[in-house]
């Protein structure tokens, strides 16, 4: 419902809407490479356990509020 709402709202597809506020207010996961590069492997909302989701929400609406005036 929250992604359908600001997608509307600002004009993203709900895939890209979700994709930004995944980079937005979600920590991506480093793993070390053979050559010792770390990387940023990006976590689904499916990967986050209820506090964690709700946490992630909390985030959304707030920004949705505060930043979009929606």
């Amino acid at each position: 419902v929250v992604i359908k709402i600001l997608s509307d709202f600002t004009g993203f597809e709900p895939d890209e809407m979700h994709e930004v506020l995944k980079s937005k207010f979600i920590k991506p996961k480093q793993r070390e490479l053979p050559n010792k590069e770390l990387i940023d492997i990006p976590v689904s909302t499916k990967e986050l356990n209820t506090e964690e989701f709700e946490n992630y929400l909390t985030m959304v609406r707030r920004f949705a509020d505060i930043e979009l005036n929606c």
